[in-house]
């Protein structure tokens, strides 16, 4: 059954209704975290980094940074100062143009894009009803648009992972996480407020777009970013920018809201290719997985 990210929740209403309010989340056949449903989640038991390196037993199986991404798409872990930034792009995008401040446009870099920290930012627009343009370089776009589906990796994967013999020509695990970052941008640029600017995809090549707009619509840019090198880069070349830092370790156990485990339990799934939730098998990806299906998160539940 193909169900979309937003309805996994329904899933585990019905896991609740069945009384099943403690949800075990298995890859290869070792747990990797484990959940308790309440008001809010409780995602407890987390595997920890030597635990996930033991597992580990081919390219093709996802690392501990690999893991860590699952938390970060989902912002079931937020940024170690998420609350910091978000101030200050709050503080950023409260101006009144009509009163004789200069419009003010974002930016996201391919990590923000990547990882979805993004969504935190758009999630604060919609929040406080402001309507701001987002402006995305054709450079960033290219920097998460490759992948590719190495035959021998994924053949070696389904040695140790059941059901890996289903991802034979898809996406290997390093285009698959490039891919979230694709379908972001592909998500932003439908929103009427957004802008896409033409560059190469060197970051020197993209600021020097973003300076361009500035320069052209009588504007300023604030860039998003988990690079502090283009961060720096950006701050030299006159353009607003704000470093996001990311957790570096997983804790033990974290809250989340369902709407966030939902997102955890899809995006472990696209980048483990396959997990076990309690009783069911969720697949991230499957021989003839369309566009359409990646755009709009769909996962195939046995």
């Amino acid at each position: 059954m193909k169900i979309k990210k937003e309805d996994l929740i329904g899933l585990f209403n019905e896991l609740y209704l069945e009384n099943q309010k403690i949800i075990n989340v298995k890859y290869a056949g070792k747990t990797i975290f484990m959940a308790s449903l309440d008001k809010n989640v409780r995602v407890r038991s987390i595997i920890s980094k030597d635990e996930v390196e033991l597992l580990k037993q081919c390219d093709e199986m996802p690392s501990y940074e690999d893991f860590k991404v699952c938390f970060y798409t989902s912002n079931v872990l937020k940024w170690k100062n998420q609350e910091a930034v978000l101030k200050k792009v709050a503080k950023e995008i409260n101006r009144e143009p009509y009163k004789g401040d200069r419009k003010i446009y974002l930016s996201f870099d391919s990590c923000t894009l990547r990882h979805r920290s993004n969504a935190v930012i758009r999630q604060l627009l919609y929040n406080i009803h402001k309507f701001v343009g987002i402006v995305i370089p054709q450079g960033v776009i290219d920097e998460v648009k490759g992948w590719d589906n190495k035959y021998k990796e994924v053949e070696e994967l389904s040695k140790h992972v059941y059901d890996a013999r289903k991802f034979l020509g898809q996406l290997t695990l390093n285009s698959r996480k490039t891919k979230i970052g694709y379908y972001e941008a592909r998500s932003i640029l439908k929103s009427m407020y957004a802008v896409k600017i033409e560059s190469e995809p060197k970051d020197e090549k993209i600021l020097a777009s973003l300076k361009k707009f500035q320069k052209d619509n009588d504007s300023d840019i604030l860039i998003l970013s988990e690079d502090a090198n283009f961060v720096e880069m950006a701050q030299s070349d006159g353009i607003h920018s704000e470093l996001i830092i990311q957790q570096k370790e997983l804790p033990i156990s974290v809250e989340c809201t369902w709407g966030e485990f939902g997102s955890l339990i899809y995006y472990t799934a696209i980048i483990f290719g396959a997990i076990k939730v309690n009783h069911k098998k969720i697949l991230g990806i499957w021989p003839g997985k369309t566009p359409d299906e990646w755009y709009e998160k769909v996962v195939d539940v046995d």
